[in-house]
């Protein structure tokens, strides 16, 4: 998924882009992670992505990113 399908995905959704997370690893991702207001990526995403990125897991892509992420949204506050 890349920016320019982020506004399907927000068809029939309460969740506005400020509120949003988005999950990115390399260069193609960045407008996508610009645009939420909680981007995230893996530990070992592309260096831009890195920066930009409010929370950096510690799983590398493929190794439990996702389940990682979700533990941690599920059961701490994130801000």
């Amino acid at each position: 998924m890349k920016q320019h399908d982020i506004p399907l995905c927000q068809d029939g959704c309460e969740v506005s882009l400020a509120t949003a997370a988005y999950l990115g690893n390399d260069v193609n991702h960045l407008e996508a992670m610009r645009l939420v207001g909680f981007p995230v990526a893996p530990a070992d995403a592309h260096p831009s992505a890195l920066k930009i990125a409010k929370l950096v897991t510690i799983a590398v892509g493929g190794a439990g990113v996702i389940r990682e992420f979700m533990n941690i949204a599920c059961w701490e506050k994130i801000e």
